[in-house]
C-alpha cells in the first residue's frame, strides 16, 4: 500500500505539473501568429517606486502618440483593468472588466464568437456606451442565449448595449475578465503622465522586435515634445527618470515571472516520481 501511494502520488503531481508547464511555458499564446505580438513597456531607473516589476507601463498620450506615428508595428492597442459593478440582472455584483482601446482585439487578431467588437464612435467621449461580454460570463448571466446580442446591462451606472461575445478562454495577455467596455480618452485634456495602460502591437511582416524597439526609441521625443506637462517634460521623464523601451515578446511578459518557479516545481516532482 505505501508502495502504490508513493507512486500514485508521484505519478499524479508529475503529470499534473507537466499539463501546467506545457500550457503555460510551451505552447504558444491562443492568438493567431503569437509570436509577432509585443508587450510595449518602458525602463525608468531614475523613477524608482513608479516603474514596478513589470516596467513603466504607458500614458494615454502615449499610446496615441505610438499609434499614430509608429513604423514598426501592423496595429497596436492599449488596455487597463479595473472592477466594475453590473445592476439590474439580479443581485449586484462586482466583476473584473478590462477597458479595451481601439486596436485591442484588431491586434490580438481574435474576433468574438458572437455579434461584433467596437466600432470607432464607441471609443469617443459621449459616444454610444458598448459592452463585450467574456464567453463564461455570458454563460453564467446569460444561459449562453445567442439573443443576449442588443440587450442593455447597467454597468457602473451606465447602461451598456451588449454588442458581442468573445470565445471560450480567451483573455488580454494574462488579465482575466467578465466585460470589455471601449476605453476613451478625452484627447484635449491629455498630458504626459499618468503612466498606467498595458499596450501590444503587433509587428509588421518585415519588422523585428529590435526594429520595434528602434522605433519606441525614436518616438519618445516625440511623445516629450507633444504633450503639456507643469514641469520641463524632457528633464522630469527624458532625463531624470531615463525613460528607454524595454519591449519583449508577448509570452515572455505574460509567463515573466512564473518560468522558473514552474521549472523549478517541474524538477522538484521530477525527483519525487524518482524516489517512487
Amino acid at each position: 500500500a505505501p508502495v502504490l501511494l508513493t507512486f500514485s502520488v508521484g505519478i499524479d503531481a508529475s503529470s499534473a505539473t507537466f499539463a501546467v508547464v506545457n500550457g503555460v511555458l510551451l505552447r504558444p499564446l491562443p492568438y493567431p501568429d503569437a509570436d509577432r505580438l509585443v508587450a510595449i513597456r518602458h525602463s525608468a531607473p531614475g523613477a524608482p517606486g513608479i516603474a514596478e516589476s513589470r516596467g513603466l507601463l504607458l500614458s494615454p498620450s502615449m499610446a496615441i502618440t505610438y499609434a499614430e506615428h509608429n513604423r514598426a508595428f501592423q496595429s497596436l492597442g492599449a488596455w487597463t483593468a479595473l472592477t466594475a459593478a453590473v445592476t439590474g440582472l439580479a443581485e449586484p455584483e462586482q466583476v473584473r472588466a478590462i477597458q479595451a482601446g481601439e486596436g485591442l482585439f484588431e491586434t490580438l487578431g481574435v474576433p468574438p464568437t458572437l455579434g461584433r467588437s467596437f466600432v470607432a464612435e464607441e471609443f469617443l467621449i459621449g459616444g454610444p456606451a458598448a459592452v463585450v461580454l467574456s464567453y463564461d460570463y455570458w454563460q453564467r448571466r446569460f444561459g449562453g442565449d445567442e439573443r443576449v446580442i442588443g440587450r442593455s446591462i447597467t454597468i457602473s451606472s451606465v447602461d451598456a448595449q451588449i454588442v458581442g461575445v468573445m470565445p471560450r478562454g480567451f483573455r488580454v495577455a494574462d488579465t482575466p475578465s467578465d466585460l470589455y467596455l471601449p476605453l476613451a480618452f478625452p484627447r484635449g485634456a491629455l498630458t504626459l503622465p499618468p503612466f498606467f495602460l498595458e499596450a501590444v502591437g503587433r509587428l509588421r511582416p518585415d519588422a523585428t522586435l529590435a526594429d520595434a524597439h528602434t522605433d519606441v526609441a525614436r518616438m519618445l521625443p516625440i511623445c516629450m515634445d507633444s504633450w503639456p506637462y507643469r514641469f520641463d517634460a524632457r528633464e522630469v521623464y527624458g532625463r531624470g527618470w531615463q525613460i528607454a523601451p524595454a519591449l519583449q515578446p508577448l509570452k515572455q511578459a505574460v509567463v515573466g515571472s512564473v518560468r522558473s518557479i514552474l521549472w523549478t516545481v517541474m524538477g522538484t516532482i521530477a525527483v519525487v516520481l524518482l524516489i517512487a
